[in-house]
């Protein structure tokens, strides 16, 4: 969620529509943003994931820290 919270965050175009627009509306524009937001980190993990289980070299890479 923190990551999520962040992205949102330094979002521009967020920023922008919080300024101009009233809260229910911002709402539905925030609600959007933050399902792309989701979705993104959603497919940013599991290409994380099968590198990880795939590649040894990855893995030692992780653990050694």
């Amino acid at each position: 969620m923190d990551q999520i919270a962040e992205a949102a965050g330094q979002n521009e175009a967020l920023r922008k529509a919080a300024a101009v627009n009233s809260l229910d509306k911002f709402q539905l524009v925030f609600r959007q943003a933050l399902e792309s937001l989701f979705i993104e980190r959603m497919e940013l993990n599991e290409v994380l994931f099968t590198n990880y289980m795939s590649k040894p070299d990855m893995q030692e890479l992780a653990s050694s820290g």
